[in-house]
């Protein structure tokens, strides 16, 4: 048994996924821990493949019987990652299946308590986190439930509190306690009603105010267009959280993806790669990639005035604290400008 544990999760529907993901694990970080996969209902003769390469499989029950908070019930079975039975590794790594491995995630392995990325700036505090009142016909959800509910979450939590991305996160075995489990189902039993991105209110929730930002080189979500975003190769973790998923031919990552998937099958847990080190992201990459998500939904002339509002009111800061990076935001926000003004 390795100190530490890595883990994916897949229904049918995902089961090339997984595969790919383990192999940019293996590949690219040279993960030395254990390997698992949460099995959602895939049959017995496709898990097979994962247990002949040494990887771990959890066949998890069924937590819900539809879907939970707009997206696939499995999504839930990250539950099972708090039971006691995870205690016997010290650290345990998760990560969702849209996601591509670049590099080293051994840091990772460090982590104490609970950490992950910090969400999206769409998302970003627990009230971005809820559906609003024209979804809740939707849901089934009556006017007067939606009311006490979010009455709830807003006396016992607040809405504006900052929120984490549970498509990918750390922790050190030593939180689970025997209901820990139990906790996490119970609320998702609460207020899963509410939820707009399945299991992440539930995660926000359990964790308030109870867990550590994780750089975000580990978490790197790619919008739509990634044209804007190709220096984010450098990151360890794509995560796609969007439609444009790296399976897909017309994804500017389905080469890499494939690659991956490829070579699956040579995977050989008793033969350990040395992966590739992290190379962590400049302020002026995560500046850059704040900017983009605060500003992807509208046009490309209406990009070009917020970018401008933004750096003026980030640039002073910026230029007080870090000359050299304001002047190369600066440089790279005039060619915006050339490009779309006019």
């Amino acid at each position: 048994m390795k100190r530490s544990l890595l883990v994916t999760l897949a229904d049918g529907n995902y089961v090339d996924q997984a595969k790919q993901l383990f192999s940019g694990v293996y590949y690219n970080s040279g993960w030395r821990g254990d390997y698992m996969l949460l099995s959602h209902g895939i049959p017995e003769d496709e898990l097979e493949w994962f247990e002949e390469r040494g990887i771990i499989v959890r066949r998890c029950e069924p937590l819900y019987d539809n879907d939970f908070g707009g997206m696939p019930a499995a999504l839930t079975s990250k539950f099972y990652l708090f039971t006691p039975e995870f205690r016997k590794w010290k650290n345990v790594v998760y990560l969702d299946a849209d996601i591509i491995v670049m590099s080293s995630l051994e840091k990772l392995t460090q982590v104490s308590g609970f950490a992950a990325v910090p969400d999206t700036i769409g998302s970003n505090c627990i009230r971005l986190q809820m559906i609003g009142p024209k979804d809740i016909g939707k849901r089934g959800v009556s006017p007067q439930k939606y009311l006490r509910l979010r009455t709830a979450i807003k006396a016992g939590y607040g809405l504006r509190e900052r929120t984490l991305c549970a498509g990918m996160f750390s922790f050190s075995t030593d939180i689970i306690r025997e209901d820990t489990f139990r906790g996490l189902k119970a609320l998702a039993d609460a207020y899963g009603a509410l939820s707009a991105y399945g299991d992440q209110l539930i995660f926000n929730l359990f964790f308030h105010r109870n867990w550590k930002k994780l750089p975000a080189v580990y978490n790197a979500y790619f919008p739509e267009n990634t044209r804007w975003l190709t220096m984010y190769r450098r990151a360890a973790v794509l995560h796609f959280i969007e439609r444009n998923k790296p399976w897909l031919e017309r994804s500017d990552f389905y080469d890499e993806w494939r690659r991956n998937l490829e070579m699956a099958d040579m995977i050989n847990l008793k033969e350990r790669p040395g992966g590739k080190r992290t190379c962590m992201l400049s302020m002026h990459t995560i500046y850059l990639h704040f900017l983009h998500w605060k500003i992807h939904a509208v046009s490309l002339r209406k990009r070009y005035s917020i970018y401008h509002i933004t750096m003026g009111h980030a640039g002073r800061a910026m230029k007080r604290f870090s000359p050299r990076l304001y002047w190369r935001v600066k440089e790279f926000k005039d060619g915006v400008h050339d490009r779309f003004a006019g």
